[in-house]
């Protein structure tokens, strides 16, 4: 929330609009601040009207979403304050809202249904275009680009660095952009001279995975894809995305062979491997809201496999039997390598301990250990469910053997459930993350070398990132989502996906999740800049503590700890920007110590601001942003 008084607003708007994104490539590379309302050259309503009026109605001014439960509001409506305070934990009411988003914290807490907070619009976009087509977006970003209005974009809020939102801003609210249509003989991409061999799918950017996976299966075909219902295409692609199938078919970015796309400069463009191809090998695996904004993709898909899964539960629920806790889960995921050779994968979470566990509500203390949701891709129905137990034997076996497990800690191994399609196993199995909290995320790509070579720090660096302001205020996911078949796919250099993806195994993140509290962002922020700070160009990763509290340096050789988020070569991020914006990129001052020769192009990122917002939020680090359950992308 922003605080000022008497000639403070104006200043505070100044510095929050303060772009990092680069003029005219003329003279000086001077920052320039975006207009905001009351300033002389934000747009009259004759000019939003106008707007309105081209996209035949579609310009929204929506109320901020918990606005219902404040009786200051005008959109106050006791009636309806129940209704929103029961859905403000569901995903499906933010991705259907076209300002809220699933994390409160990215909206700066600024409207909460909750009596006693307060609330205004501050956090969140005055306008909005709700856009069916490419001439929308277009339309959209040429206003903003004319009048020098800040520009977001939202598809269903499912951004975990919150870039979905920013205030004083139009947004261009992509949701509505389902468009469909399947290639069952080949698809030939524009201006290029060959049919692409086999089955593909053409989809509007927001085409949510529930209703592609349930399309397809009427085909028996999938796509490598997200974990959660709402997960859209447009973020979830152009953030890499990674899959339970990625072991065995790739990266999501891996599969699109064509993207229809509004650029910075308001042109709808193609991009494929014939035309285009910098924005092509850009927007697959740079982000959302970076390059362009994509509206369709066209990717390849693949006959939907029969899958075995089992649920594993590993844990201890005796506070004195903690030290084992993190040997135990550094030992379990040092086994991941060989077991994602070997056909394995899913979704892995580190339990700190006084995890609460609501299976075992007679556990008053809590639990720790491990758990793990779990898939292989079954070669015959004869195989299940030998072909995932005796993968899970040899594991078990050792720490059964090895860890001075007494009769209270115990192993649970639920029965294996065979699935005919990818469909049905992720009906019973998709993504159920409450929305409506605040998200503090951080984390690291790690191969087999870190993985395996050294135990204990392994071992140290889960138990300083499970430590925070309360018990299990740190959520350890381990996503088993990369493997021989990211590594190995002929696509891997036609993407800027980070290439230590095409290396590692293990995609681990550490969470906090609060109601707000300005204690806990400040501590649980600490304590992620402190376990898991950016890569040094020294290749040392600083800065993890051992349980006494003294830091140790570890050495690692790249790409054994890799980010996430590819930046790009710095000879294709100049023919981009010549070819996007005809500008020249130059590195920008950030707010902490180190610097980047990579800026976002399009969106100004919102959690930037808040370094100047309040003095008491320190910025994030410059970390990894992974997923609490499913899915790896930021929703565009």
């Amino acid at each position: 929330m922003i605080f000022s008084r008497g000639w403070l607003p104006g200043l505070t708007a100044c510095l929050l609009s303060c772009s990092p994104l680069l003029t005219s490539a003329s003279s000086s590379h001077k920052q320039q601040c975006k207009t905001i309302p009351g300033t002389p050259d934000w747009p009259s309503p004759a000019s939003w009207k106008r707007l309105n009026e081209s996209l035949a109605g579609r310009l929204l001014q929506p109320p901020p979403p918990g606005a219902v439960c404040h009786p200051g509001q005008p959109t106050y409506d006791a009636g309806e304050c129940p209704n929103l305070l029961a859905d403000w934990s569901k995903l499906d009411y933010h991705h259907t809202n076209p300002v809220s988003t699933y994390w409160n914290n990215w909206s700066n807490d600024t409207c909460l249904p909750y009596p006693g907070y307060p609330c205004s619009g501050q956090g969140y976009p005055l306008f909005v275009v709700n856009a069916t087509t490419a001439r929308h977006v277009q339309l959209g970003v040429r206003f903003a680009k004319k009048h020098n209005i800040r520009l977001v974009v939202k598809n269903t809020g499912h951004d975990f660095i919150g870039r979905s939102s920013a205030p004083n801003s139009l947004s261009i609210w992509v949701h509505s952009l389902k468009d469909w249509k399947y290639h069952g003989e080949g698809f030939r991409p524009k201006r290029c001279k060959t049919t692409l061999p086999g089955t593909y799918l053409t989809a509007g950017s927001g085409s949510q995975m529930w209703d592609i996976y349930t399309r397809l299966d009427e085909m028996n075909q999938t796509i490598v894809g997200g974990g959660g219902k709402t997960v859209a295409l447009g973020g979830y692609l152009t953030g890499g995305g990674h899959s339970l199938l990625s072991p065995y078919y790739g990266m999501a970015a891996d599969h699109v062979v064509e993207i229809e796309a509004v650029t910075p400069s308001g042109e709808v463009i193609t991009a494929n491997s014939c035309q285009n191809q910098d924005l092509f090998w850009a927007i697959l695996g740079g982000g959302g809201s970076t390059f362009a904004i994509p509206t369709l993709f066209t990717l390849k898909t693949h006959p939907t496999p029969s899958l075995s899964h089992l649920n594993i539960l590993i844990i201890t629920p005796l506070p004195n039997t903690s030290s084992i806790i993190f040997p135990l889960q550094a030992y379990i995921t040092s086994q991941f390598p060989s077991l994602s050779t070997s056909g394995l994968s899913g979704y892995a979470f580190l339990l700190p301990p006084s995890t609460p566990f609501p299976l075992f509500p007679n556990i008053t203390n809590g639990i720790g250990g491990f758990f793990m949701s779990c898939v292989v891709l079954q070669s015959s129905p004869s195989s299940f469910p030998q072909d995932i137990l005796s993968l899970w034997d040899p594991v078990l076996s050792h720490i059964n053997t090895t860890f001075p497990l007494s009769a209270n800690n115990f192993t649970t191994l639920t029965i294996p459930t065979s699935y005919p399609s990818f469909l049905a196993y992720f009906a019973a199995h998709h993504d159920t993350t409450p929305a409506g909290t605040n998200i503090l995320p951080g984390g690291r790509l790690l191969d087999a070398p870190a993985l395996t070579r050294n135990l204990t720090a392994l071992s140290e660096t889960y138990s300083s990132l499970s430590r925070g302001p309360q018990p299990a205020s740190s959520i350890i996911a381990a996503h088993l989502v990369s493997g021989p078949g990211v590594h190995t796919h002929p696509n891997r250099f036609k993407t800027s996906l980070l290439p230590s993806w095409r290396t590692s195994y293990l995609h681990v993140g550490a969470f906090s999740f609060h109601l707000s509290n300005h204690r806990w962002h400040c501590a649980d922020r600490g304590s992620l800049r402190r376990v898991l700070p950016p890569p040094q160009r020294n290749r040392k990763i600083r800065g993890l503590r051992t349980s006494a509290g003294k830091r140790r340096n570890h050495q690692t050789a790249r790409p054994g700890y890799g980010r996430v988020h590819e930046r790009g070569k710095p000879n294709r991020r100049k023919r981009l920007a010549a070819k996007t914006l005809g500008r020249k990129l130059r590195p920008t001052q950030t707010h902490q110590a180190h610097r980047r020769p990579h800026r976002r192009l399009l969106v100004h990122p919102l959690r930037r601001q808040r370094a100047l917002e309040t003095s008491w939020r320190p910025s994030l680090p410059r970390l990894t942003i992974v997923t609490y359950l499913h899915l790896m992308s930021q929703d565009a």
